[in-house]
Formats: structure tokens, sequence, C-alpha cells
């Protein structure tokens, strides 16, 4: 039984079929067949351009020029740090209970460019609310870097207060949308989210390899590409033996893209959104909303501690249970055929997926009455 979406959503057929799509026009070097640059042909132009079309829908109608595609959630975050233009004295907002790939790029700035990285520290080692991070931001802070939905605990933060907040401050607000994005809506345009990175891998049901950055304009006109990479925007001029790089629109996110796409990754998350927007985020929401519901209660009432708070506005798809021997409990329910995750060393994480039922969540309670470690 699988129970770890949190870590990855471990495939489908669907996924086998768009590859075999993208192999199949990756292969046709029929007479007439349109290229662009070498770097993508026939087909795939247009399953890329769609992509981007269906992402900035999935964002809340967001413009699909203000996407930029990736590989991974870390390497969305470290475009954005590495490419503003940060002042001597600025400093970015993050907190402790950070995944790797926020608190690594926020660290690795302030000792390659020596901006200041403040990590507010969780009180209780879960939550991590807008009041805890604004205690941290003074008149330098340039922007705040955080999860939506926290990977060790499942706690989720008020996205929209924050990005509230930080627009009345003129704050630039970084969010890895990784633990939300395909679990519940996420809107980036109504809510005025500066940036968002995310893997695909998870919640937005494609595979490993493939991610995207979202930048709103403002930002955007900001950042100078990381990676001096051929792509879209990006060009060499050479003006009578003077040579430079020259950016052709400032305003679209295809500049910061490191040249090659992945073209198969594409093909599979162009898949996998069609599939949750079809279906529709708040259909999925509430389904796996209710099936935590169950879930939290049935544990509950079993005697497991659950870190993750109850209320659903401050979860999403996972919940993080506390044992006395954590890998103790992680191995029986492994071994028990109900797959979920060891979090941090520290919690079972147990996570819902869209296509997870009401019979999983039974199957697993049944599992979880007979564990002698709870």
């Amino acid at each position: 039984m699988f129970l770890d979406i949190a870590y990855e959503n471990c495939g489908g057929l669907f996924l086998r079929e768009a590859g075999e799509r993208f192999l199949e026009d990756w292969s046709d070097v029929s007479p007439g067949v349109v290229k662009a640059g070498g770097a993508g042909k026939g087909n795939i132009i247009g399953v890329v351009a769609e992509t981007r079309r269906l992402i900035a829908e999935l964002l809340g109608g967001v413009n699909p020029k203000n996407i930029a595609l990736t590989k991974n959630t870390n390497e969305g975050i470290n475009i954005v740090l590495q490419g503003f233009p940060f002042a001597a004295g600025d400093n970015i907002v993050t907190d402790d209970q950070e995944h790797s790939s926020v608190l690594m790029p926020c660290l690795n700035l302030q000792r390659l460019r020596g901006v200041e990285c403040r990590v507010a520290v969780s009180p209780d080692g879960v939550s991590v609310t807008p009041d805890l991070l604004w205690q941290s931001v003074d008149e330098r802070t340039r922007m705040v870097v955080v999860s939506h939905v926290q990977s060790r605990s499942g706690y989720r933060l008020d996205l929209e207060e924050l990005a509230r907040r930080c627009r009345e401050a003129g704050v630039y607000l970084l969010v890895d949308a990784i633990q939300s994005l395909g679990f519940c809506p996420v809107d980036a345009a109504g809510w005025g989210v500066d940036a968002i990175a995310t893997a695909c891998y998870k919640g937005l049901l494609a595979t490993g390899g493939t991610g995207f950055l979202y930048c709103r304009d403002e930002l955007l006109e900001q950042l100078w590409p990381v990676y001096a990479a051929d792509n879209a925007c990006l060009s060499i001029v050479n003006q009578g033996g003077a040579w430079s790089m020259a950016c052709g629109d400032q305003g679209d996110a295809r500049k910061l893209e490191n040249s090659t796409l992945n073209f198969g990754g594409i093909y599979q998350l162009h898949a996998g959104l069609q599939r949750l927007l079809a279906i529709g985020i708040e259909e999925i929401h509430a389904h796996i909303a209710g099936l935590v519901d169950v879930l939290y209660a049935g544990l509950t009432e079993l005697g497991y501690r659950i870190v993750t708070p109850p209320d659903r506005e401050r979860r999403c798809h996972s919940l993080a249970v506390r044992m006395d021997d954590v890998r103790a409990g992680f191995e029986y329910f492994l071994g028990r055929g109900v797959f979920v995750s060891l979090s941090a060393g520290r919690y079972i994480r147990i996570s819902v997926a869209p296509f997870n039922t009401r019979e999983d969540i039974e199957k697993a309670l049944e599992v979880a009455r007979d564990c002698p470690l709870r």
C-alpha cells in the first residue's frame, strides 16, 4: 500500500505512454520537420509551450512567459538567490524547519555573496508562522524564503497572509511548493507570491529531473541568469571586437533556463498536469483532505502521537508521527507492505495521494492497530 507521495509518486502507466510519445517525436527526422535552434523540433516545441500554459493555469492563471523550466526545486531557488542584485547590508529570512533544498541555497548565498541569512527558530519544532518569520524581518530584508508545506512535519504555512505582509513591506517572497502543488490550491496570482520553485515528481505526477520556476514580473526583470547558456533569450554580441552577452527580453523567464531542457520529463509533466487539471485541484484537495481526516482520527484513537496540526488549514496531505523507536516503527510498516517515509530520522511520515482510496486508509489503520511500538 503506497502512502509515500511526500517522497515520490511511484510512477504510472500514463508516464510510460508519455515517454514513448516523446521518443516517437524525437526520432522523427522526416523532411519538413520544424526545428528550433537544434534544441527541440516538431511536436516537441508544441508540448513544451503547452506545458508552460498548463503550469500557468495550475498557479491560478499567471502568464506562461513567467515560467522557466528547471530540473528541480533547488535549482529554481538557486537561480533566484544567485541572480538577484543584492547590495551590501541586505539580508534574507528563512527558518530552521526547511528542507536542505531551501536552507542550503540560503546559507550558500551568505557564504558566496555576504548576504546575511537569518534563520528563524520554530518554538515547537513544527510550526512556521508569518509571525515567527516576521520577527526576523527589518528594513534591509530583501527576501523571505520558505516552504508552503514543510517536508518534515507536513505543517502548512498561511502563505496568503505571508505574501500580503511581504507585499506591504516591499519584501520578495520565494516559496518551495513541492509539498503543496498538486495536493491543494496554490493561487500565486491572487496571493501575490513573487516566486515559486518546485520539482514535479511528487504531487504533479511527473518524474525526477523536471521542475519549474515561476517569477512575478517585478522580480523577474531584476534577475540575471545564473547559467550563461544558449536559450531563447540570451545571445552573444560582438561590436567591433567588444564581446558581450545580451538578454533580448528581461521579462521572459526562458532567460533563466540552462540550455537543453529535459524534454522527456516535460512530456511526462504535461501528461500529469493534464490529468490533475481535468479532475480539478479543488476536487483533489477535498478528496485528500477527507482521507487525511480519517487517517488522523484513526491514528489518534489508536494512541499514536501526531505532530502535524489537526486543523485542515495547517496541514495538507502528510502526517508526521512520533515514535519512541522511529526506525523500528518504519521497518514495521514497511515489512507489512505499507510504504511510508522515515522523515529526518525523527518521524514516520504518512502521505496521501490523489489516487489513494478510503480502503487504502482503512488497511493502513489495520496495520497500525497491530503495531506494538506506538
